[in-house]
């Protein structure tokens, strides 16, 4: 068994969905406020081992705050004259399977905004035939504005790229008030030497009472001189109103940035949500993570409130330094909850980086669409689950279905807990099918729980979105 310097970094517990975990000190939820979301707690450094403490259920919502309208698409547009729009300046470079770029573009009219621009990339080779092409959306430009955006072509041949061309589509509106309610922090700066690339990552904040959902953000790169090297970009896949979340993106670059800028984007008008009952459908029981060399282990206990199936959920975990800054940003997502039901949940090692040493995280859970049960409970239970790491660290353990079908695609969690009752590590794999009334061994890969000692196994089998039953 390898052998692991580790401490226990981060422990403590939140209620309903929006959780703030913090880390070094086993935190005591307040009384939840009469809405059902619990206080924020302010995160403290103080190292302790964790209790493995349970909060109990939360109170379901019973007046959740409703959010002001979201900002809609302007009703009256016009047609343009394909002038309003100039691509400022653009870059490139060559790898073997795709080619990296970054341009700026810009709305020169001083009246009207450009709405749901989609422009084309293309790669040509020195022969003028294409290598590649690939389309970047911007919802809404004002007039005078600019932007920036980061991407990569994937290559259709071996040919080298000579140049690109961006061309771009639109159309007007005089409505020129939409403006999106962001604020990017705290970037860093970071070099992995394994892969040889630069990441940089930052504090993304939504000053809006509004959920909004696949926000994308360029990250322009530029050297001493002030010219634009290249970038990268990050998609945030959900964040709650008036909350913050890490950004993580690796940059196409062949050297050291000066200076980086942030350009926020959203994907379209409709890509927000209003739902003021999402908040209630999901709870987090319990959460932590245990940190070794390299990497952090643990996961997330959650429950299902309501009387119906959660077809699947999103979990969205940053992890800061003690400077406020983002080490690194863990997403994953996770299958379906049965009415009631208790699931635990891991992404297994989280690697982070060697200068930037996790102090807290907060994890946001965002539930999916929510359906009548197909089955009344669960169909699947599990047993005789045993750790090793003889050759790799992994638990085996035998999956039954309890169900008079065959079930196709089986999602199977597993979370390790220490002899406190903290989550130290897990994994999650897949089974394709088990017969009617059936069993079936199977073998997980888990993190590394070095030489902290194992104190209990727990392993939630569960349906996957592409599970089929009884065909």
């Amino acid at each position: 068994m390898f052998s692991y310097k580790h401490s226990t970094i981060i422990f403590l517990i939140g209620i309903v969905l929006i959780v703030s975990l913090a880390c070094n000190l086993p935190i005591n939820s307040s009384e939840p406020e009469p809405n059902g979301v619990p206080e924020q707690l302010p995160a403290e450094l103080i190292p302790q081992e964790p209790t493995g403490e349970t909060i109990p259920d939360p109170e379901p919502q019973t007046s959740p705050e409703e959010s002001p309208p979201p900002q809609t698409q302007p009703e009256v547009t016009y047609d343009s004259s394909g002038t309003e729009l100039v691509v400022v300046n653009s870059v490139f470079k060559n790898n073997d399977y795709f080619v990296p770029y970054a341009y700026e573009i810009k709305n020169t009219d001083p009246t009207y905004a450009l709405l749901s621009t989609y422009c084309t990339i293309e790669a040509f080779d020195a022969n003028g035939e294409s290598v590649g092409e690939w389309e970047d959306f911007i919802e809404f430009l004002r007039p005078d504005e600019t932007t920036k955006f980061s991407g990569q072509i994937w290559k259709l041949n071996e040919n080298v790229a000579e140049k690109i061309n961006v061309e771009c589509q639109y159309q007007l509106t005089d409505d020129t008030e939409y403006s999106l309610p962001f604020e990017i922090t705290n970037d860093r700066l970071f070099y992995d030497d394994l892969f040889q690339q630069h990441r940089v990552t930052a504090v993304f904040k939504n000053t809006s009472p509004t959920t909004y959902l696949y926000t994308r953000i360029d990250a322009i790169a530029y050297n001493s001189a002030g010219e634009m090297i290249g970038g990268g970009y990050d998609i945030i896949s959900f964040i709650y109103g008036n909350t913050q979340v890490g950004a993580s993106i690796t940059l196409n670059i062949d050297e050291e940035p000066a200076k980086i800028e942030f350009y926020p984007k959203t994907p379209s008008y409709n890509e927000i949500d209003d739902n003021p009952a999402r908040t209630s459908q999901i709870s987090v029981v319990t959460s932590s993570y245990e940190s070794f060399d390299t990497y952090l282990a643990g996961g997330i206990l959650l429950k299902n409130n309501i009387d119906q199936i959660i077809t699947g959920f999103n979990v969205l975990t940053t992890f800061y330094a003690t400077d406020g800054s983002v080490c690194v940003k863990d997403y994953f997502g996770g299958d379906v909850l049965f009415p009631g039901e208790t699931i635990g949940t891991s992404n297994g090692s989280i690697f982070f980086p060697e200068d930037c040493i996790p102090s807290n995280y907060e994890s946001y859970i965002y539930p999916l669409d929510v359906a009548e049960p197909q089955l009344p409970t669960n169909p699947f239970s599990a047993s005789n689950a045993q750790y090793s790491n003889e050759d790799f660290p992994k638990v085996t353990v035998t999956i039954t279905n309890n169900h008079n079908q065959k079930i196709t695609d089986l999602t199977v969690n597993v979370l390790l807990f220490n002899m406190d009752g903290g989550i130290i590590g897990g994994s999650k794999d897949y089974l394709s099918e088990i017969g009617a009334n059936s069993s079936a061994e199977m073998e997980i890969w888990v993190s590394d729980i070095g030489d902290v000692s194992l104190g209990k196994i727990e392993v939630y089998p569960t349906l996957s979105s592409y599970s089929i039953i009884g065909e």
